[in-house]
């Protein structure tokens, strides 16, 4: 009767606020259209973020080779100390 209609409806609300939690969407009869698309959209982040950090370490090694190639000579020509490069490279990609 009443009491399992009222039942019902607080575990449709309960489902819906869940769902709202870990990020899927609703139809409005409360049926998930796709329960996966918070989880993918935080994924998708992830990679970025992984991807960007690779690039980084990339541009920072190619840079850390360049140096390393130059000669003595060429670091007294430049007036720089192979370590001042080192610290101008990762301040560089890395920021400060």
């Amino acid at each position: 009767g009443v009491a399992a209609l009222h039942s019902s409806r607080v575990a449709a609300q309960q489902e819906r606020q869940y769902l709202l939690v870990i990020g899927s969407k609703t139809d409005p009869g409360g049926l998930i259209l796709n329960p996966f698309e918070g989880n993918r959209t935080m994924i998708n982040k992830l990679f970025a973020l992984a991807q960007e950090r690779l690039d980084k370490n990339r541009r920072y090694r190619q840079m850390i080779a360049e140096i390393d190639s130059l000669s003595n000579a060429d670091l007294v020509e430049m007036g720089a100390f192979q370590s001042d490069l080192y610290a101008a490279a990762h301040r560089q990609v890395y920021g400060s």
